[in-house]
């Protein structure tokens, strides 16, 4: 990045005539402490929701899947709980690698989410439903994906450390269309094996209705019924109403299957829209918080990643022409 020299000042940080003394935060204190409330608080109820899930599972022995994906959501609760301490890194509290290797670790750990609940239903499609373990070569994927995941934004963030916490273009260009792919090969792995799930539990819900009026006809040939009088001056024998019969059936697990894709994958399609405009846009531009950093455009938007640090009444830099 050839902006970048000896003189720029570190991410968070803005050039003034006294030197790099200034934080980006300082610009809009209000709004700075606006996030901070945000992310403590989002934070905070995520992970005690989290946290509470997860012992409700251990105890309730719910499924491995659980087991395995609480301890994720915990994590990237707390890292956005975490991020509150300094949100972008713009009062210099937490080192911009440092915040964007705790904002990419939580995007994995959502990601590994999303990949053992695809391994799972990948399960069900070999196996059956009935299972409590994955196959051997499903769960060798599941961990390499997983790991490939993780690699691929720690590296990401770890090279921001040899440009002073600024993310080259390129960089950012690669980093965003690459997490764009590897949620775009998720989630149609995820939606194609959600298909097939829901397939199979249609059919099987088909045949549970289909053997219904067989199972309740043999239940009322073989019924007492309970007989009693009326209250009337008749005297009419009155048959009370076998309890099953008030019964409903229960909420279709095939309609719940189907509403956990609709959601899924309109998330993803707009989360890789998402990325895929900030790729485009971000490659094309200088960031602001780097021409502060030299000195020029602290009066104008600085921090448009958190959307409000500036001052518009101080210029501590030569403005650029329009």
């Amino acid at each position: 990045m050839p902006n970048i020299t000896e003189a720029t000042c570190d991410f968070g940080l803005a050039q003034t005539a006294a030197g790099c003394v200034r934080t980006l935060a300082s610009y809009d204190p209000s709004a700075y402490r606006n996030y901070q409330i945000v992310y403590f608080v989002v934070g905070s109820v995520c992970l005690v929701a989290s946290g509470v899930m997860y012992i409700k599972s251990i105890k309730h022995d719910g499924s491995p899947l659980q087991h395995a994906n609480f301890p994720f959501c915990m994590y990237a609760s707390a890292t956005v709980l975490v991020r509150g301490i300094d949100p972008g890194g713009y009062a210099h509290i937490i080192p911009l690698p440092i915040f964007g290797l705790l904002s990419d670790t939580c995007t994995a750990s959502l990601h590994s989410v999303y990949i053992l609940a695809l391994g799972y239903w990948a399960t069900i499609i070999q196996q059956g439903a009935a299972i409590t373990e994955s196959l051997a070569h499903l769960r060798i994927l599941e961990r390499t994906a997983i790991i490939v995941v993780w690699v691929f934004y720690s590296v990401n963030d770890l090279v921001l450390l040899a440009f002073k916490g600024f993310q080259p273009n390129r960089l950012a260009y690669e980093e965003l269309m690459g997490s764009a792919g590897l949620l775009g090969i998720i989630s149609v792995s995820f939606l194609l094996y959600g298909l097939r799930v829901l397939g199979r539990l249609h059919e099987y819900e088909r045949i549970k209705k289909l053997e219904i009026p067989t199972v309740l006809e043999r239940t009322m040939e073989n019924h007492s019924f309970t007989m009693a009088l009326s209250d009337d001056e008749d005297g009419v024998p009155v048959i009370t109403e076998p309890r099953y019969v008030a019964r409903r059936p229960q909420n279709s697990h095939a309609a719940k299957i189907r509403k956990i894709l609709i959601v899924a994958e309109a998330v993803s399609l707009v989360v890789i829209a998402g990325q895929m405009y900030m790729a485009v846009s971000r490659a094309s531009e200088t960031p602001v918080e780097l021409s502060c950093a030299n000195g020029m455009l602290c009066g104008v938007r600085v921090g448009d990643s958190l959307g409000v640090p500036y001052d518009t009444e101080e210029e501590v830099g030569p403005q650029p022409r329009l």
